[in-house]
């Protein structure tokens, strides 16, 4: 598979306007360009109803708000379920990890879940009180049933208001659909999951989409071709756990 690279720039917005779309739409085609391209527009207008330019640049005169509206709205639902399917595999990530823990040392020593709608991490830590008013880690041998990706899919099919559609067919549709796309944007994912978590006091406080949140606020995408560099072995790892190893040069990247 050719490796794509995507090109930076020192305009923060851009920068994260690529990102999100990225995130939002990673099979990168027109609908990446006119995702990137509605989210710095929506800025250019911001910036003009808050009198910080005169006027707008004349390819944005020429788009009709209504459109861009639409666009908005179809890109944070794409956004939001790719963000929905990396918490997927964190969550799988987390039960292979257990596993392993369990097989090599006989118990774990805690275990990390994600709730079915993929909403709520949960970490447990066994304990027993002990004479002295100290207490002593006893682990656990007690996992989750076999953590594998079909299991991971279909425990967590209510996160993508599924929960009544064929499990078969929705396995099928999840792996083509969303699964292998979002395995090539591992990396952005993974920055842009980590940057809602910092910013979802907020994102909630204000009710506002996500994406808007963070194309408003673009600090996060000021270098971000290292941050997303750095993600790589995470994202591999994450793969890995999913049964579908990638080779890095199958990801999507910053150019250098």
């Amino acid at each position: 598979m050719k490796q794509i690279k995507l090109s930076h720039s020192d305009n923060l917005v851009e920068n994260a306007a690529i990102t999100l779309a990225a995130c939002a739409y990673p099979k990168i085609s027109r609908k990446t360009d006119s995702y990137a391209n509605a989210l710095t527009e929506y800025m250019w207008r911001c910036a003009k109803s808050l009198g910080k330019i005169d006027d707008w640049p004349a390819w944005v005169k020429t788009r009709s708000k209504n459109s861009l509206q639409s666009r908005l709205r179809t890109g944070e639902i794409q956004l939001f379920e790719m963000v929905f399917v990396y918490r997927l595999l964190l969550s799988l990530h987390f039960s292979v990890t257990s596993r392993k823990t369990v097989e090599r040392k006989g118990r774990t020593t805690f275990t990390v879940r994600l709730d079915e709608e993929l909403d709520n991490f949960s970490i447990s830590i066994p304990y027993q009180e002990l004479d002295n008013n100290h207490v002593e880690l006893i682990g656990t041998t007690h996992l989750d049933a076999k953590a594998t990706l079909r299991a991971t899919i279909l425990k967590h099919r209510s996160a993508f208001s599924q929960g009544d559609k064929d499990p078969e067919d929705f396995y099928q549709n999840f792996l083509k659909r969303r699964f292998k796309p979002a395995l090539r944007v591992m990396p952005f994912l993974a920055v842009v999951h980590d940057v809602i978590g910092l910013h979802k006091k907020r994102i909630l406080e204000r009710n506002m989409p996500i994406s808007l949140h963070l194309i408003r606020n673009p600090e996060w995408a000021a270098d971000i071709g290292t941050t997303t560099r750095q993600k790589v072995p995470f994202a591999m790892r994450l793969a890995e756990s999913a049964a579908h190893p990638i080779d890095v040069d199958e990801l999507i990247l910053f150019e250098s």
